[in-house]
Order: structure tokens, then C-alpha cells, then sequence
């Protein structure tokens, strides 16, 4: 079994991180490792998986809340999780869809990402126990890749007749397209964006 492993640290060394990484194996489903290096704390935990064989953090916010992706039991499909207060919760999928996958989250616990259907994804903001579809610029295709504490969300989607992949910004309620700095596609992830 492959489980998520949270790992919050205020780097200076990477030989830290790498001793800090060489002692998970040692450890078990919520248990806690701590490390302290002459200027860094490091806490390790193991957050488990909603009953299935993997799991796997995209994004973690300042109060420990962790977003990212795990099989449920019994299944090759994957979901969206928020972790928070030693519980992984589902965040389930927009209706009609199998799969989900949570990629960011902000300081107030909302988190972005993409729900899979049988033909396309489509970018998400999960907000107080609601999963919102936020659409496409007229594609297939969305993701949500980042969200700010307003929970302004940004990643990319295809446009019309999939003619492109765009940047995109969803804010009241609005998709607006960013462009793609002139390339054929865009890819915006956290505070790096892609161009190709």
C-alpha cells in the first residue's frame, strides 16, 4: 500500500528533507515522526487513503489542510480529498462523473481541481461541502490548477471546438480567458505558467 505522506517543512538543508523522507518507512497510518535540524522543523504524517491502495497530496495551506487524490476501496478510480483534523473526507465528483482529483487549496479550506467523466474533465471549486462545476471557454476540457484565499481559481481549458488550451481566471461566478501568450497551449500551476 502506497499512502500520502503530508510533509511540512521550512527547508534550508536538502539533506534534511532527504533524512527526513529515508525515516517514512517506518511509519504506519496516522502516526507522527517529528525532526528538528539546527534551524528547521519538519513534521511528517501519514494521512492514509479513503479505503483504497493509494493516495497522494497536490496542495497543502498553512493550517495543515492537504487536497490531493485516493482510491476508495475496492476501486481503480480515484476521488478528490480535503484532509483536516486527522480525517480524510471524499469530496466525490460533479454528477455523471467517476473520478476527481484535488489539486490546490487555499487558507480557507476551499480547494480546486478537475472531475472526470466518461469524455472529458472539467475544472471545480469544492466550497463548503459543494462541488461547483466552473465550466469550460467552450471545449471539452477544464482543470482547476490554483485558487487564492478569495477563491478566484485559474488553470487552463480548451476552447471552442478544442482550437486551443487557455489560461483561465473564475471569479463571480465567470470564466474569463487569459490567452495563451501567443502559443498553441497554456498550462498554469500554482505560480509557474507553462507555455507551448
Amino acid at each position: 500500500m502506497c499512502a500520502l505522506i503530508a510533509f511540512r517543512c521550512r527547508c534550508r538543508s536538502a539533506a534534511a528533507v532527504i533524512g527526513a523522507l529515508l525515516a517514512l518507512s517506518t511509519l504506519s497510518q496516522g502516526q507522527r515522526l517529528t525532526l528538528n535540524a539546527a534551524s528547521s522543523a519538519y513534521t511528517v504524517l501519514d494521512l492514509g487513503t479513503l479505503g483504497g491502495t493509494i493516495s497522494q497530496g497536490s496542495g497543502i495551506n498553512s493550517s495543515g489542510q492537504v487536497a490531493g487524490y485516493s482510491r476508495e476501496a475496492g476501486s481503480s478510480l480515484g476521488r478528490a480529498f480535503l484532509y483536516g483534523n486527522g480525517v480524510m473526507t471524499s469530496l466525490g465528483t460533479l454528477p455523471g462523473d467517476t473520478e476527481s482529483n484535488g489539486y490546490a487549496i487555499n487558507g480557507s479550506g476551499q480547494v480546486t481541481g478537475f472531475s472526470r467523466g466518461p469524455n472529458d474533465d472539467r475544472a471545480y471549486l469544492y466550497s463548503n461541502g459543494v462541488m461547483t462545476n466552473l465550466g469550460t471557454l467552450g471545449g471539452r476540457s477544464s482543470i482547476g490548477s490554483a485558487l487564492n484565499d478569495a477563491g478566484q481559481v485559474t488553470g487552463a481549458s480548451y476552447t471552442v471546438g478544442d482550437a486551443g488550451l487557455h489560461a483561465f481566471l473564475y471569479t463571480g461566478g465567470v470564466m474569463m480567458d487569459l490567452g495563451s501568450l501567443g502559443a498553441s497551449r497554456v498550462l498554469v500551476r500554482e505560480s509557474t505558467t507553462w507555455v507551448w
